[in-house]
């Protein structure tokens, strides 16, 4: 499953699956996302990423905890459980922790952002919306956001063809600068209010909370 996008009326999951005619096996990078974001914005899941048994008989009981069915297959059901959106929120708030300190170590806001670029394979069926939504990718204008693909592979291509590309590549490794952000105090404080969906801080997402009003 790549793509889940729940019915705002029956509250049901419409799914897209990666090949045609066959069944689904399981959620990838990308469907977790959507499905986590889609689940939030309709009331599935609340801002601490727990399910609201309420909202939907598809919400059930099961060996971790509770779990919903994103899809009903004849041997097995495809879910998402408790443990496995919390995994989600952490990797997603440790992506926004780690962009939001890098900005703020050379004294910038997303607001500066003029153009985020969003590389390798998972990035290219990445839904900028729905990770803005999740909370992952700052609440910036979508136009700014650009898909570059697999650059790691083009980078590679580029290099073996051109020594002028080969030694710019040189010069930019040269001007980069590393940061530890596993011992910074700041990061982990970011970390932490990144733990909920989309953020502790709702007003850095006045996209996400307009959505929440409707």
């Amino acid at each position: 499953i790549e793509d889940v996008r729940i019915n705002r009326k029956t509250l049901e999951p419409e799914i897209e699956i990666i090949g045609e005619g066959v069944k689904p096996l399981g959620i990838c990078g990308s469907g977790m996302i959507d499905a986590v974001a889609e689940m939030f914005i309709t009331g599935i899941l609340d801002q601490k990423g727990k399910l609201q048994k309420s909202a939907s008989d598809r919400i059930r009981d099961g060996d971790n905890g509770p779990e919903f069915v994103v899809y009903s297959g004849d041997n097995r059901d495809i879910v998402l459980t408790e443990p496995d959106i919390e995994n989600i929120i952490r990797a997603k708030a440790a992506i926004y922790a780690g962009l939001s300190m890098l900005l703020k170590e050379m004294g910038y806001t997303f607001a500066d952002v003029h153009r985020m670029f969003i590389a390798g394979g998972f990035g290219k069926f990445l839904d900028v919306e729905k990770a803005v939504i999740l909370g992952m990718l700052p609440d910036i204008p979508k136009k700014k956001f650009t898909y570059l693909g697999n650059t790691s592979i083009i980078g590679a291509y580029l290099c073996t063809l051109s020594q002028n590309l080969r030694e710019e590549a040189e010069e930019i490794a040269g001007k980069m600068t590393y940061i530890e952000l596993s011992v910074s105090r700041s990061f982990m404080d970011e970390y932490v209010s990144g733990l909920f969906i989309p953020h502790t801080n709702i007003d850095a997402f006045p996209g996400v909370k307009k959505l929440l009003k409707k």
